[in-house]
């Protein structure tokens, strides 16, 4: 009985630690909603440019087209003046995305990451279970998520692109690490 006690104690402690820790970061930031891709890509472009330590990103599809290579250009940029930059993508949703692209990234000192690589045996393809997550997170304090893909369909009208209406939320501040 006492080690049950014991236990109970210790896991109630963990517990209003962690509630302590999540109320320490829900205090202290900034959240703006951003209605489309004339709002959400050019902000993600800005902040990635300002990344001094770490970008983060996952995307569902990563074109190769003007949109996806002006983020191509900006990571690459921050990868070769020494931030770490980890992008992810899911093979089924960039599956039109040439393999240049992501080799421009990974010449340029990128770390890419494709989320469960499509196989030629259909039992293996797994079309169902994909990363559909857009999140880009820079140096851990500033934060993007939502619905905005990499693709010229989703960027402003005034890049050529199609202003597809989705949402992105930023988040500045620590909840966005």
């Amino acid at each position: 009985l006492h080690s049950v006690l014991l236990m109970g104690a210790v896991l109630a402690d963990a517990s209003i630690r962690y509630c302590r820790d999540v109320d320490t970061l829900s205090q202290d930031n900034q959240i703006d909603v951003l209605h489309d891709g004339g709002a959400a890509l050019p902000a993600m472009l800005e902040a990635i440019a300002g990344a001094q330590s770490s970008i983060l990103m996952e995307m569902y599809i990563f074109s190769d087209d003007d949109t996806g290579w002006r983020f191509v250009d900006a990571l690459a940029e921050r990868a070769q003046a020494g931030v770490e930059v980890g992008p992810l993508y899911d093979s089924f949703g960039s599956l039109s995305t040439p393999s240049d692209l992501w080799l421009h990234l990974e010449q340029a000192g990128v770390r890419v990451v494709e989320f469960r690589p499509l196989s030629e045996l259909l039992p293996r393809l797994r079309i169902g279970a994909r990363n559909h997550r857009k999140v880009l997170v820079v140096d851990g304090k500033i934060g993007f998520a939502g619905g905005l893909n990499v693709a010229a369909e989703y960027a402003p009208t005034e890049w050529g692109g199609g202003n597809w209406r989705d949402t992105m939320v930023r988040i500045l501040g620590p909840g966005a690490g």
